[in-house]
Parts: C-alpha cells; sequence; structure tokens
C-alpha cells in the first residue's frame, strides 16, 4: 500500500501550482511524503522482523519442550 503511494506521488503529483499570482514550490513536500512512507515501510518491517524472533523462539521452545 505505502509503496503504490510512493509510486502515485512520484508519477502524480505536481511539481508546482500555479494559484493566481502564486507559484507553489511542491517538489520539497513531494520528497517529504515519499520519505515518511518509506519510513512507515522500514518500521512495519521491523515490527514483523521482532515479531517473527520472538514467535520463532517461542516455536523452538515448545519444540524442545516436546
Amino acid at each position: 500500500m505505502y509503496q503504490e503511494t510512493i509510486a502515485k506521488i512520484k508519477a502524480e503529483a505536481p511539481y508546482e501550482i500555479r494559484m493566481s499570482m502564486f507559484l507553489i514550490q511542491c517538489h520539497e513536500l513531494n520528497n517529504t511524503l515519499i520519505h515518511k512512507c518509506e519510513q512507515l515501510i522500514d518500521s512495519i518491517i521491523k515490527k514483523m522482523y521482532d515479531t517473527n524472533i520472538e514467535e520463532a523462539g517461542a516455536i523452538l521452545t515448545s519444540v524442545k519442550a516436546i
């Protein structure tokens, strides 16, 4: 889901928005959004890894007890 969001930001998000006499540069905002998505992906992967390690330890202990 987050990787799809990153791809959409890169493909569809404008780098600038013109509003009447103002020009809003969006490049930095887009990069910040991409960075936040990448941080979320890393956090999810780390949590999954930690959970799998804990569960593997519990399974190993159960198998040894058998």
